[in-house]
């Protein structure tokens, strides 16, 4: 019974089915009824599932139509490549969540250490490391999904590759002044609450002038990453997704 149920749904879209392939077909109702050798008002009731072609007609529309009875039922498959892009969207999207859960929860508690207690160096890792790294993963997860939308591919010339590469190796060396500094915030932080010693930004800042330099903009515009984000995931195509598009115009030539 359940088996017979959900045929009948699967049934349902043939008509969706016929009505796609025909326009992509640049085909009228009319040259496909004549190809049929039945009415327009059949084809139109084909389109509409106000009746089901018999598997002789669906035969003859899966000629026709340049597809297959299967295609034609149930629909066409959802090609590897792109269903691997779906994974890496929901794995994106979960990061991203995760990143904004942690960012929602630890503001409050950054915001108390630096007024009651003076301890900066919490505040200075959320800004300048946890929300970069949330505004870049929302960008590479929006233009994941509109790449899926629209249904492109990533960029794959040589001077993608280049900005791709460009782009990773501009954000070590980012992570590489910024994070030993932030280490070093953080030594002086456990120092100085040892001897209930208030300090600020400048006890550090003013002993680097990259750091500070790049503390004034990032503090002002967090934002900004969102454009390396999308950047580095429109230019970095998965070599599987590239071997196999490479493959399939042999395998459609064989098949032909």
């Amino acid at each position: 019974m359940l088996y017979a149920e959900c045929e009948v749904k699967h049934m349902a879209a043939v008509g969706k089915q016929i009505r796609l392939l025909r326009k992509r077909k640049h085909m009228t109702q009319d040259a496909l009824a004549e190809a049929l050798f039945v009415s327009r008002q059949t084809v139109s009731n084909y389109e509409t599932d106000k009746t089901r072609p018999d598997i002789d007609t669906l035969i003859k529309l899966a000629d026709l139509l340049d597809t297959d009875v299967t295609t034609l039922i149930y629909g066409e498959p959802v090609p590897p490549e792109r269903k691997r892009a779906y994974r890496r969207l929901v794995v994106s999207s979960t990061v991203f969540l995760l990143l904004l859960a942690a960012a929602l929860v630890m503001q409050p508690l950054v915001n108390r250490w630096r007024v009651q207690d003076f301890i900066l160096s919490p505040s200075l890792w959320m800004d300048l490391m946890l929300k970069p790294c949330l505004y870049m993963t929302l960008g590479w997860t929006v233009m994941q999904a509109a790449l899926l939308l629209l249904r492109a591919a990533p960029l794959r010339q040589r001077a993608a590759k280049i900005l791709h590469t460009s782009l990773w190796a501009a954000l070590a060396l980012l992570a590489a002044i910024l994070v030993p500094t932030l280490i070093l915030c953080t030594q002086q932080d456990i120092t100085m609450q040892a001897y209930t010693a208030v300090h600020d930004y400048a006890i550090t800042t003013d002993t680097n002038t990259t750091f500070s330099f790049l503390l004034s903009y990032l503090l002002r515009y967090p934002a900004l990453f969102l454009l390396p984000g999308a950047a580095l995931n429109l230019t970095g195509p998965p070599r599987r997704m590239k071997k196999q598009t490479a493959v399939n115009p042999g395998i459609k030539g064989s098949e032909k």
